[in-house]
């Protein structure tokens, strides 16, 4: 399964894209954003085994997101 990791997380990032830009047809972007935010935010919380967890885990993708946005 490990071996499939970055194959599953292209495809879900090209998931998420799809989907985004799709509903950028009927929302401005930053509703498109802070909806996509905001019920993956809530996943997190739901899955992470607590909150500190989560919400490091939200720091680090939002860091990744800024890397990949400044690069």
């Amino acid at each position: 399964m490990t071996d499939d990791l970055p194959c599953a997380q292209d495809h879900f990032r090209e998931g998420l894209l799809s989907l985004m830009a799709l509903a950028h047809q009927q929302m401005e972007p930053q509703e498109v954003v802070f909806f996509g935010i905001a019920a993956l935010t809530s996943y997190c919380y739901t899955m992470a085994p607590n909150d500190d967890v989560a919400q490091r885990t939200i720091d680090a993708a939002i860091e990744t997101g800024k890397g990949d946005y400044e690069s």
